[in-house]
């Protein structure tokens, strides 16, 4: 609930005022409700307890000037308009020109006080307007409103453009192409369920409620979970700069779901090493093999150089950050990666995502392995080797680059001989 009280002070020019100027001083005081604080308002206005209230105070500052220095043949002069909000000053020109001499006159002639007393009512209308709508007022709107008689509205597109303009930059450095991708195809769906050239404030809680069960019916929870975040992002930034006034995902609960990893066997694995495929098949199987004992998922393994592996307590490793995140992971590789380290002597080939999971068919046809192998399956084989072979799950988190320790217990569910096998080494 917004309150708005202006007071318009003084009505001749300030004492001190440069020749030439007339100025009309007026302060807004806006003071909003907050929604969690369960406070009255009396029909005399707001109430009791003012520490319960956010109060936010604005003032601005309107002068009129009539400049000698800039009158025509006729000695005229036009008015100029000076605003002030929180000290940015912005000048406009009004359509309006006088006599400077008249204008400074004490007793201005009735026609220039007119003129004035008719902006200055017409400058308080404009105010209540902008504020009342949801639009911050700065010396810009204001002058952008006097100028194009109104404030330009900022829709939902503008919201995403904005938003989408600063993940661009990030691309590349703390954001991948792909991840990208994916908040275009979010954003894609999202204009589908609502009209892009609303205002921001059409993205209702039960818009976004009805946008989740949609998503919740086509796609797994895994899935629509993560679309979710990624315009619950967006959403925070309109917030955070003012373009939404009501969080809609305030009583929204984002289920990510828990999907069943799968991976390979150690003895399939086997088979893939053991086996000669042709050439261009065996770069695919080379760098599979070769995540299943590093970790790294298909964009670390693209971004690998020579100088990035060192050698610890004779053993081979890796210290970089992730690309899709930025954190940093410690990998220890195992034997059959430092194999692979050996044959290429680190210049590992550089291989596009879909040539690679297209490959990877072959080797799981060839091989017989009943499970759909992608690339990302090695990452999950190093995580469960390593967790079945007695790492702890705060190492494990470590060497697979992953920010909190949640991502990496959700390898633990999968570990059910280890459930045995500790039980035997307590009771047995």
């Amino acid at each position: 609930m917004l309150y708005i009280f202006l007071a318009c002070i003084g009505s001749s020019p300030r004492r001190g005022a440069k020749q030439g100027s007339y100025q009309e001083k007026v302060t807004a005081f806006f003071v909003t409700k907050h929604p969690l604080i369960n406070s009255q308002v009396s029909k005399q206005g707001i109430t009791e307890n003012p520490i319960n209230q956010i109060v936010m105070q604005t003032t601005y500052n309107i002068s009129f000037y009539c400049r000698s220095s800039k009158q025509d043949r006729n000695g005229q002069a036009p008015v100029e308009l000076s605003i002030v909000i929180n000290g940015s000053r912005k000048f406009i020109n009004c359509p309006f020109k006088c006599s400077p001499i008249d204008f400074n006159k004490k007793r201005k002639p009735k026609y220039i006080q007119d003129y004035i007393d008719c902006q200055r009512v017409r400058l308080a209308k404009i105010v209540s307007e902008i504020v009342q709508s949801g639009i911050p007022l700065t010396a810009d709107t204001l002058r952008a409103y006097l100028r194009t008689g109104g404030v330009k509205s900022y829709t939902i597109e503008s919201l995403f453009e904005d938003y989408f303009r600063l993940l661009k930059q990030r691309v590349g450095k703390s954001l991948t192409q792909t991840v990208y991708d994916k908040y275009e195809w979010v954003k894609g769906l999202f204009f589908e369920h609502i009209d892009k050239t609303s205002e921001c404030s059409a993205i209702t809680p039960a818009v976004i409620q009805e946008f989740y069960i949609k998503l919740q019916n086509k796609y797994k929870d895994s899935t629509s979970g993560g679309m979710m975040t990624k315009l619950k992002s967006v959403i925070k930034y309109g917030i955070d700069n003012n373009h939404i006034k009501v969080n809609p995902f305030q009583s929204i609960k984002i289920n990510k779901g828990l999907t069943e990893i799968q991976t390979i066997t150690y003895k399939q694995l086997q088979d893939i090493i053991n086996h000669k495929f042709v050439e261009r098949v065996q770069r695919v199987a080379d760098m599979f093999i070769f995540s299943c004992g590093s970790g790294l998922a298909f964009c670390d393994c693209m971004a690998l150089t020579p100088e990035d592996f060192v050698i610890k307590d004779g053993k081979l490793c890796i210290f970089k950050s992730r690309q899709k995140t930025g954190v940093k992971f410690y990998s220890v590789l195992l034997p059959w990666a430092v194999d692979m380290y050996n044959k290429y002597n680190g210049n590992f080939p550089k291989i596009s995502n879909q040539k690679t999971n297209s490959y990877l068919k072959e080797i799981e046809d060839v091989c017989n392995i009943p499970v759909n192998i992608t690339f990302h399956k090695a990452r999950h084989f190093y995580a469960l080797y390593t967790l079945n072979n007695g790492i702890p799950v705060t190492t494990v988190q470590k060497m697979l680059g992953h920010k909190n320790i949640n991502m990496t217990m959700h390898y633990t569910r999968a570990l059910e001989t280890t459930v045995l096998e500790d039980f035997k080494k307590s009771f047995d």
